[in-house]
């Protein structure tokens, strides 16, 4: 985890990894999910997005 993040709050606060809870910090660009130029959210590239998340989740809980 960088420093560099305010986020990294997030992560540090709610693991416990003595506890066995563990989290996940996942940045994305804006791409992934809407048109950079007009901020518009496209549903069709984001569901991809999610789907792709979803996947990688769900294997590394496996």
């Amino acid at each position: 985890m960088s420093p560099g993040f305010a986020c990294v709050y997030t992560t540090r606060h709610y693991a416990d990894v003595a506890r066995g809870i563990q989290t996940v910090q996942l940045e994305l660009a804006q791409l992934n999910y809407m048109d950079e130029d007009t901020f518009a959210y496209l549903p069709e590239r984001a569901g991809r997005t999610q789907a792709l998340i979803r996947r990688l989740l769900e294997r590394a809980l496996a």
